[in-house]
C-alpha cells in the first residue's frame, strides 16, 4: 500500500451567525475533525478502486458514508456535491456535478484498479468561509496515480476544495462533514470579505482574544501533540493487523476476526483492513466441521485423495470427538501410500520401473483393477514420456493410449489422464481431432469458476487452427476470454482473426491485451501490423515507435516493418508517373511506419521536383518554384537520415539549379560525386553548371575527370559483356567529350577543345555531326589554321546547308586566309531574312569586295550598308577599312572623317594602319610637310601594311606630286622612297620572325 503524504496545518478562519466566538479547545477539536474528515475522504476514495473489495462491500461503504446513523459517516448527506474530476479531460469550468453516490459508484467503474492507494493529497490547507451555521472550507491538492478506464489517459495534479460543516455535539466535541467537492477557483468571491468569528483562551466571562498569530501557534502545538497520538494509534492498528495474519495462519479465524475488528475501531476506512475482514468471514463460514466434511468427501469422490485426507484432518481438529473419519483418513493414507511407489519411480525418471511397479501392483489387486485407475494412468504417462524420447516406436504411443483408456474406463471423470491421453494424440500421432474430443469432455465437465476451464478452452483453440478450423478456433477463444479475459488470449484470438483477414476485429482484441498490459510489446507489434493492412499507417507508426521505446523490435520483427514500409515505398513508385500525388501519399505512410526514414523522404522529394516540372502556370512560376523548394527541404530530411545518400544530393542540386542557386547545386552535384564516383549524370549536370557560371577551366576539368570515370566503366562493362551498359556508358562518353570540348573552347584552350572533338568525331555515329565539325573549325579558326578551320567549316556547310551561321563564319575563315572569292560566295549564301542576325556581315562583304578595284562600289555599298547600325559608331576597323576605299575612290572628305574617327577611338597596330591612309589622305591634299612625320610613325610602328597598300599609297603619292609643281619633286621622293625601303626590310624582318616563332 502507498503511503499516504498529507501536510496538515489548519488556520481555523470560521464565521456563524448563531455564534460569536468560541474556545481555544473547540478549535483545536474542530482543527482535528477536520484532519479526520479528509483522510476518511481520501480512505474511502481509495476504497472503492480497489478490485478486491467487491461490489456489495463497495455499496455498503458508500451508503455508509452519508449516513447521519453510522460510525464512518464523511458527508453531510447524500445530496452532497462533488464536483466531476473522474474524467481527466475535465476541469475548472468544464465539468458537471455529481451526488454522493453516483460519483463514488462512476469513479469504481471508471479508475484502472489497482491494489495500492491511487488518490493522494500533497497539499491541505482551510480557509474561511461563512452560512448561518458554522462552515470552514479546505483548499488541498489532488493526484491520481491511475489512468481512466474508458480513456486511458493519466491524470494530472489538480486544485481542490472541500467546505465542511462543523456541529458541536456537546460540550467539548465537535463533528465535521463534507458539504461539498469542487475545483478550487481562485476568483470565486466568497474568499474575500469574510468576517472570522473569535477564538477565545476560555469560556469564562472575560476570557482574553487570540490574535492569529497566537491560535497559529497553539494550533501547531496541538497539531504535533494529536499526530503524535494518531501515528501511535496507527502502530496498534498494524499491530492487530498482523495478529490477526497470524491467527489465520494457524487456522483460528473467530480470533482473528476480532483482531480486525478492533484494528476498524482505530481506522473507519481501510481498504486492505477490509478485504482482511471479508477473507476472515469467509474463512470461518467456511472452516466448519461439516463444511471441510463436505469438501473433503468431494475430493475422495474425484479421486483426489490427499487434498480429502487434508479437508478431513481439518474437519477433526475442529470438532476432535468426531471419530467417523479416523477410519477413512486410515484407509486413504494407506491406499495414497500404495501408489505412492510408482509415483515416486516416475518422479525419478525411472520410467520403466514405474511401468514394472505398476504391473506388479494390478496383478497384485488384479480382482478389483478397476478401483486403482491411478496405476493405469501413470503406466500410461510412463510409456508416453519413452514415446517422446523414442518418437519412431509407435508401439510406445500406443501403450500410452491402451492405458489411459483403462484409467479413464474406471474412471471417466479422471482429468489428468484424459489432459495426458489428448496431449498423446496432439503432440505425438498428430489426431488433433482426438485430441480436440478429450478435451470437449474437460470444458464441459469443468466448473466456468475452475482456473484451469479457460486453459481447456485456450489448448483446444490452438490445436483447431492447427487443423485449418479457424471459426471454431475463436469461438473457443472467445469462450475462454469471456472466463478470464487475459491478454495473451485477446492476442492469439486476434492472431487468427488476422489471418483471417478480419483485421479491424483483430484490431479490437489487440487494443483490449493492451488495455490489460500495456507493456505487452507483441501486442503492440500485431495490432501495429493490423493497423498497416487498414491502411492506418499514422496508428501502425505510433505503435511501432512504442515498440522502439520499449526496445522491443527484434531482428525477424524489423523485417516485417521494413517490409510494411518497403510496400507503400513500392505504392509510391508504381504511381510515380500517373498519380505523383498519391505517389506522395505513400512516400508519406512510409515515414509514418518508419519515421525518419531516407527512401521515403526522396520520394517525396521526387514527387515535389515532377509536380514543379509540370506546373501548370510553368516551371519558373512562383507555385512552381516553391515545389522545388519542398524537394529541396525533404532531400535535405534524406541527407540528414542517410549522409551518404547520393542521389538525395543529385536532385537536390537539380532543383537548386531550377531556382536559380547555381553555386548550391554546384555543390550538392559535388557531394554526389564524392559519395559514388561512378555517377555520370552528375559530372553531366556540374559541367554544365559550371560552365554555364563562367567557370569554364573548372568545367573543362570536371568533363576530364568524368571521361577518366567512363574509361574504367566501359573496361568492366566489355568484361562482364555487359551490351547494354556498354552502350549506355559510350553515350555518356560522347556526351561529355562534347561538354568538355565546349568547356576548353569557352575557356580559350583551342588544342585541347581539337583534341576532344577529334575524339568525339572519331566515332562512326557522329561524322556526321555538323556542330562538331564547326566548333572544330572555330576552334582552328581562333588559332590562325585557317586551313583546316575552312576544311572543317566546309564539311559543316555540306551537312547541314540551312545552318547559316556555318556559312558565316566558314567566310570569315577564307577572308583571313585571303581567299576573298569563297568568303564573298559563303557571305552571299546567307538569305537576306537572316543577315539580321550577323551584323557585320556587310562589313565583311565590303572588306572583301574591297580587295578588288573592279568591286570598290560593291563594296561602298556595303560599307554604307554596316554604317546605318548601331554597332558601327565604335567599329574602328569599319572606319579605318571604309576610310580607305572613300580615299581611294576619290571620296576624300568623307575618308578623312572616318579615319578621323578610327584615330581618335584606337591604339595599337590599327591606329598606324589609319594614320598611314590619314597620311595618303594629306598627300592627296598637298600637306606634305604633316605627311612626312605621319608617314614616319607608320612605317616604322605598323607591320600589318600590305605591299598593296604600299603600291596604292605610292600611286597616290604619285598624283600629289604632279599636282604641285612648287615642291621639292626629287627631295619628296627620295625621302618616301627611304621610308619604304626602311620600313620593307623591318617588314621582312618582321615575318621571318613570324615564321620561326610558328615552327
Amino acid at each position: 500500500m502507498k503511503k499516504i503524504l498529507v501536510f496538515i496545518i489548519f488556520l481555523i478562519s470560521i464565521k456563524s451567525y448563531s455564534q460569536t466566538k468560541i474556545t481555544l479547545s473547540d478549535a483545536k477539536e474542530i482543527n482535528f475533525q477536520a484532519q479526520q474528515t479528509i483522510r476518511n475522504f481520501i480512505d474511502l476514495i481509495n476504497d472503492c478502486t480497489v478490485p478486491k473489495l467487491g461490489k456489495g462491500k463497495l455499496f455498503e461503504n458508500i451508503k455508509s458514508s452519508y449516513n447521519a446513523q453510522s460510525r464512518n459517516q464523511v458527508f453531510y448527506n447524500a445530496n452532497a456535491i462533488i464536483e466531476n474530476d473522474i474524467d481527466p479531460a475535465l476541469g475548472l469550468h468544464n465539468t458537471n456535478d455529481y451526488a454522493v453516490s453516483p460519483y463514488l459508484t462512476n469513479l469504481n467503474l471508471s479508475m484502472i484498479k489497482s491494489e495500492e492507494a491511487d488518490y493522494i493529497i500533497n497539499k491541505l490547507s482551510p480557509v474561511r468561509i461563512g452560512d448561518s451555521s458554522l462552515f470552514i472550507r479546505v483548499q488541498y491538492q489532488t493526484i491520481f496515480s491511475g489512468k481512466n478506464s474508458v480513456s486511458h489517459l493519466p491524470y494530472k495534479a489538480t486544485q481542490r476544495e472541500a467546505v465542511l460543516v462543523v456541529k458541536k455535539n456537546d460540550e467539548s466535541t465537535w463533528t465535521t462533514r463534507i458539504k461539498s467537492v469542487r475545483f478550487f477557483d481562485p476568483a470565486d468571491s466568497i474568499n474575500v470579505n469574510d468576517k472570522k468569528i473569535d477564538i477565545v483562551v476560555d469560556s469564562s466571562a472575560n476570557a482574553v482574544f487570540l490574535s492569529d498569530e497566537q491560535l497559529l501557534r497553539e494550533l501547531k502545538k496541538d497539531s504535533i501533540v494529536r499526530e503524535e497520538k494518531r501515528k501511535q494509534e496507527e502502530l496498534v492498528f498494524n499491530d492487530f493487523l498482523k495478529s490477526a495474519d497470524s491467527l489465520v495462519k494457524v487456522n483460528k479465524f473467530k480470533e482473528a476476526k476480532v483482531m480486525l475488528l478492533k484494528a476498524q475501531g482505530i481506522r473507519r476506512y481501510s481498504a486492505p483492513l477490509e478485504i482482511k475482514l471479508l477473507e476472515a468471514e469467509k474463512l470461518i463460514e467456511e472452516n466448519t466441521y461439516d463444511n471441510l466434511k463436505k469438501k473433503g468427501d468431494k475430493e475422495k469422490n474425484e479421486r483426489q485423495f490427499s487434498a480429502a485426507v487434508t479437508f478431513y484432518r481439518k474437519a477433526m481438529e475442529i470438532e476432535p470427538q468426531q471419530i467417523e473419519l479416523v477410519g477413512v483418513v486410515n484407509s486413504l493414507s494407506a491406499f495414497i501410500k500404495e501408489l505412492s511407489i510408482p509415483e515416486n519411480r516416475f518422479q525419478s525418471d525411472d520410467y520403466q520401473g514405474t511401468i514394472n511397479e505398476c504391473e506388479r501392483l494390478l496383478k497384485l489387486h488384479k480382482t478389483e483393477k478397476n478401483n486403482y485407475p491411478e496405476l493405469y494412468f501413470f503406466e500410461g504417462k510412463a510409456y508416453k514420456v519413452l514415446a517422446e524420447n523414442n518418437r519412431t516406436e509407435a508401439n510406445l504411443q500406443e501403450k500410452a493410449i491402451k492405458n489411459l483408456d483403462l484409467a479413464i474406463a474406471s474412471f471417466p471423470n479422471f482429468t489428468q489422464a484424459i489432459i495426458t491421453r489428448a496431449d498423446v494424440y496432439a503432440n505425438l500421432q498428430k489426431k488433433y481431432f482426438n485430441a480436440i474430443a478429450d478435451y470437449d469432455i474437460l470444458t464441459t465437465n469443468a466448473l466456468d469458476d475452475t482456473i484451469v476451464k479457460p486453459h481447456y478452452f485456450e489448448t483446444k483453440a490452438q490445436w483447431k487452427k492447427i487443423i485449418g478450423n479457424k471459426d471454431g478456433a475463436v469461438d473457443d477463444y472467445s469462450k475462454a476470454i469471456v472466463l478470464a479475459p487475459r491478454d495473451r488470449l485477446y492476442i492469439r484470438r486476434g492472431e487468427i482473426l488476422f489471418e483471417m483477414q478480419k483485421y479491424a476485429d483483430a484490431g479490437k482484441d489487440f487494443s483490449l491485451a493492451i488495455s490489460l498490459n500495456p507493456k505487452d510489446t507483441n501486442a503492440y507489434y500485431l495490432r501495429g501490423l493490423t493497423y498497416a493492412r487498414l491502411h492506418l499507417a499514422e496508428d501502425a507508426g505510433r505503435d511501432f515507435a512504442t515498440l522502439r521505446t520499449l526496445k522491443a523490435i527484434s531482428g525477424p520483427r524489423q523485417i516485417i516493418i521494413d517490409s510494411i514500409a518497403n510496400e507503400y515505398y513500392a505504392n509510391g513508385r508504381a504511381n510515380f508517373d500517373k498519380d505523383p500525388i498519391k505517389a506522395r501519399k505513400f512516400y508519406g505512410e512510409v515515414l509514418k511506419i518508419k519515421p525518419g526514414n531516407s527512401d521515403a523522404y526522396h520520394g517525396i522529394a521526387e514527387v515535389d521536383f515532377k509536380m514543379a516540372e509540370e506546373d501548370p502556370a510553368g516551371s519558373k512560376s512562383k507555385s512552381a518554384i516553391d515545389k522545388y523548394a519542398l524537394s529541396i527541404i525533404n532531400n535535405n530530411n534524406a541527407i540528414k537520415s542517410d549522409p551518404k545518400f547520393a542521389d538525395a544530393f543529385y536532385k537536390r542540386g537539380l532543383a537548386l539549379e531550377k531556382i536559380g542557386k547555381d553555386s548550391m547545386a554546384t555543390e550538392s552535384l559535388s557531394e554526389t560525386i564524392e559519395i559514388d564516383n561512378n555517377r555520370n549524370d552528375a559530372y553531366t549536370e556540374r559541367g554544365r553548371l559550371l560552365a554555364r557560371l563562367g567557370r569554364y577551366s573548372e568545367a573543362a576539368q570536371n568533363d576530364v575527370a568524368a571521361l577518366g570515370s567512363l574509361t574504367a566503366q566501359l573496361a568492366l562493362a566489355q568484361n562482364k559483356k555487359d551490351g547494354i551498359a556498354t552502350a549506355l556508358i559510350i553515350k555518356y562518353q560522347l556526351d561529355m567529350l562534347w561538354l568538355c570540348a565546349n568547356a576548353w573552347f569557352l575557356d580559350k584552350k583551342y588544342e585541347n577543345a581539337i583534341e576532344m572533338l577529334d575524339r568525339f568525331l572519331n566515332k562512326q555515329q557522329n561524322k556526321v555531326n555538323a556542330e562538331a565539325y564547326y566548333l572544330r573549325g572555330m576552334c582552328y579558326y581562333n588559332t590562325h589554321n585557317y586551313k583546316a578551320s575552312n576544311q572543317d567549316l566546309n564539311e559543316a556547310v555540306k551537312l547541314s546547308q540551312q545552318t547559316f551561321r556555318y556559312y558565316f563564319y566558314n567566310a570569315q575563315t577564307y577572308y583571313y586566309d585571303k581567299n576573298y572569292k569563297n568568303a564573298i560566295k559563303n557571305l552571299t549564301a546567307i538569305p537576306a531574312d537572316s543577315v539580321s542576325n550577323y551584323p557585320v556581315l556587310k562589313k565583311l562583304l565590303g572588306s572583301c569586295y574591297a580587295q578588288n578595284k573592279d568591286t570598290y562600289a560593291i563594296a561602298l555599298e556595303n560599307f554604307a550598308e554596316y554604317g546605318k547600325i548601331p554597332a558601327a559608331v565604335n567599329d574602328s576597323t569599319f572606319h579605318v577599312d571604309y576610310g580607305t576605299i572613300l580615299l581611294i575612290t576619290g571620296q576624300d572628305s568623307a575618308a578623312n572623317t572616318c579615319l578621323e574617327r578610327a584615330l581618335q577611338m584606337t591604339k595599337g597596330p590599327l591606329y598606324f594602319k589609319a594614320l598611314f591612309w590619314k597620311t595618303c589622305y594629306l598627300m592627296k591634299i598637298g600637306q606634305f610637310d604633316q605627311m612626312e612625320s605621319n608617314l614616319q610613325n607608320a612605317f616604322q610602328k605598323q607591320h600589318d601594311i600590305s605591299e598593296s597598300d604600299i603600291k596604292l599609297a605610292e600611286r597616290l603619292f604619285g598624283d600629289a606630286l604632279k599636282k604641285d609643281d612648287k615642291i621639292n619633286k626629287k627631295g619628296r621622293k627620295d625621302i618616301y622612297q627611304d621610308l619604304k625601303e626602311h620600313y620593307v626590310k623591318r617588314l621582312n624582318q618582321f615575318k621571318e620572325t613570324k615564321v620561326w616563332l610558328e615552327n
